[in-house]
């Protein structure tokens, strides 16, 4: 177990990404806004829920990861990275994938359900551009990002 560690919490996350610029883009759509499109149906708030809720997980889950590249590049210095610690990092890399498919889905979701609504879903054509949803990985991871920093900040 090399890569247990106290998980960073939201205003840590935040603090960070404001340094890294992201108080200086907005995602797509103002997630205020896409709930505002939601509300009224229970459905569709269902599925906007659990889409920030994976937002929020998979913010948390990045920026662990960055924590845990840190300790595997000081364990690579010290001569100190073992099998053991590439097998449980596998581990974590194929979990992380699946998280990153479920947000992936949860956003799906919310626009397909928008749709049938006859509700404005246009903000994910903005989103994967003229991609395949499922080559627009980073473009999703992108937006979940933005979500995430656009609710949860203090510099709003």
């Amino acid at each position: 177990m090399y890569f247990h560690h106290k998980p960073l919490d939201t205003e840590e996350i935040t603090e960070n990404m404001e340094k890294n610029g992201y108080a200086l883009e907005n995602p797509v759509i103002d997630p205020n806004e896409l709930k505002s499109l939601c509300e009224g149906d229970t459905i569709l708030m269902q599925c906007y829920e659990s889409m920030i809720s994976y937002c929020y997980r998979y913010a948390h889950d990045v920026f662990n990861m960055l924590y845990e590249q840190k300790i595997i590049e000081e364990m690579r210095e010290k001569g100190e990275d073992t099998k053991e610690a590439y097998e449980e990092m596998v581990v974590i890399d194929a979990n992380r994938h699946l998280l990153h498919n479920a947000l992936m889905d949860s956003i799906n979701l919310v626009s397909r359900e928008l749709a049938k609504k006859n509700k404005d879903n246009s903000w994910l054509r903005e989103i994967i551009g003229n991609k395949q949803w499922e080559y627009a990985r980073a473009e999703y991871a992108t937006f979940a990002l933005l979500t995430f920093y656009k609710l949860y900040s203090r510099v709003k």
